[in-house]
């Protein structure tokens, strides 16, 4: 029997405060007054998702931002004991798009994942062995552009996509702790999002985006004890993703 896995993240005090400060800076009803600048104008450069929140069909619900950290811990009943697999992920995710023209887009997306992992298992009731696994690392790159359309200065409609690489590394260490298995998933990513932003503050936007995702040409390769084997694989990831962004003119 499983337990329920246990996950800390770090990001999501720092988002509240994010979102304060930005919203902080927006007038009162009494004194409300329209942005000087339209959302995406010629000259502007967007940072989004700074810190924020991340729902997918995959991964669940989690922490997302230009920087953080995620520590998971997986206890699973065995014969004899418990076996404890316990990983720390932490990234890095810049993220920006330049409008080079009134509500055009050009941007993208880069994004290392490093994460170490190790598992405790027993060998008889009363002894436990815990052994480091390879540490994997995983990156993206994905180049895109956007149209923004903006009813007004502080609303507006951002659809955006783009297509570029993907690899992601992990261990498989189910069957035998001491000969893991490693794997990396790789190929061509397309991504789709649209984007409803609000600006509090010429500064700030607040943004949540419907989101979709899928391989092209995409492979699994492992490699068990020197013996390597590689199949062709596919996936594809339905989200929504909310969170603040600057824009700078």
């Amino acid at each position: 029997m499983t337990s329920p896995t246990t996950a800390r993240r770090a990001g999501p005090t720092i988002f509240g405060l994010l979102v304060a400060a930005a919203l902080a800076g927006a007038p009162g009803a009494a004194q409300a007054r329209d942005l000087l600048v339209a959302p995406g104008s010629k000259g502007q450069l967007a940072f989004d998702q700074i810190s924020g929140f991340r729902a997918t069909l995959l991964d669940g619900f989690g922490y997302s931002g230009l920087l953080g950290g995620r520590y998971d811990r997986q206890s699973v009943d065995v014969r004899d004991g418990k076996r404890v697999v316990s990983s720390l992920s932490l990234w890095i995710a810049p993220s920006a798009d330049y409008f080079v023209i009134d509500h055009l887009s050009l941007g993208g997306l880069v994004e290392v994942t490093r994460t170490s992992s190790s598992v405790e298992f027993p060998i008889n009731p009363n002894t436990t062995q815990t052994v480091d696994l390879p540490t994997t690392l995983s990156f993206t790159i994905l180049p895109r552009v956007g149209y923004m359309l903006s009813p007004s200065n502080r609303f507006a409609i951002w659809p955006r996509i783009g297509a570029g690489y993907f690899t992601k590394q992990e261990v498989d260490s189910s069957n035998n702790p001491a000969a893991s298995t490693r794997a990396a998933f790789s190929g061509v990513i397309v991504d789709l999002d649209v984007g409803l932003l609000y600006r509090p503050t010429e500064e700030f936007f607040l943004r949540a985006a419907p989101e979709i995702a899928f391989s092209v040409a995409g492979s699994r390769s492992s490699e068990t004890n020197g013996v390597k084997t590689s199949v062709d694989a596919s996936f594809f990831q339905a989200g929504l993703s909310a969170g603040i962004g600057v824009l700078i003119d």
